[in-house]
């Protein structure tokens, strides 16, 4: 359950809908200002474990340079992939509040977040870095059913993350005029805003 956290005081430095402007962000702490993980890093992270282990057992089956050769041919697909589809599409939309979420998780320390997500989120990256080592331990020994399942364990434990991090950036949007602002910026990044780009509006 979400605990009550008491909202910032809005001062000069934001606007009216209560997002920061560049000049105020600069008073924020080194630690919140650090940037949210774009979608293009989320995506690669999911599909991570994947690439890791579909290589491995391509150079059992191959030689390394078929491995070299699918994981980069993977990668550049995925980038490729990711930079065509539309930056307002949901999948975009729904990447960018995970990668929120996970940095709203790693300012735990500074804004506390409730509990529960704190420790779903905890679990979840603990099974799913475990299940991502089983998967290259199986692969490396060409054990099919470890890498399988260990592939099984960390894609159910990172789907049940990433769920998280989006309703924790729901969740946790109000609570520091930062988190609104990481919004009205993506909003606003294909309109060049006066106030947000630091020019004078001519309104």
């Amino acid at each position: 359950m979400l605990t009550a956290q008491p909202r910032y005081a809005r001062s000069s430095g934001e606007s009216p809908n209560g997002a920061l402007s560049h000049r105020h962000l600069q008073l924020v702490s080194p630690a919140l200002r650090a940037k949210p993980s774009g979608p293009l890093a989320v995506f690669f992270r999911f599909t991570l474990a994947l690439l890791l282990t579909s290589a491995i057992w391509a150079s059992h089956l191959a030689g390394l340079g078929a491995a070299l050769f699918v994981l980069g041919a993977s990668i550049a697909l995925l980038m490729a992939a990711a930079r065509l589809l539309p930056k307002r599409s949901r999948f975009i939309l729904a990447t960018k509040q995970i990668g929120y979420g996970e940095r709203i998780w790693l300012n735990r320390l500074l804004i506390p977040v409730p509990p529960e997500m704190n420790r779903q989120l905890t679990i979840g990256f603990i099974v799913s870095f475990s299940g991502l080592i089983a998967a290259i331990i199986g692969a490396f020994y060409a054990s099919m059913i470890v890498s399988v399942t260990g592939l099984a364990v960390a894609y159910t434990a990172q789907i049940a993350c990433m769920r998280t991090q989006r309703a924790l950036y729901r969740a946790m949007k109000t609570q520091h005029p930062l988190y609104s602002f990481w919004d009205a910026e993506a909003g606003n990044d294909n309109k060049a805003s006066p106030k947000l780009a630091g020019k004078p509006s001519t309104a």
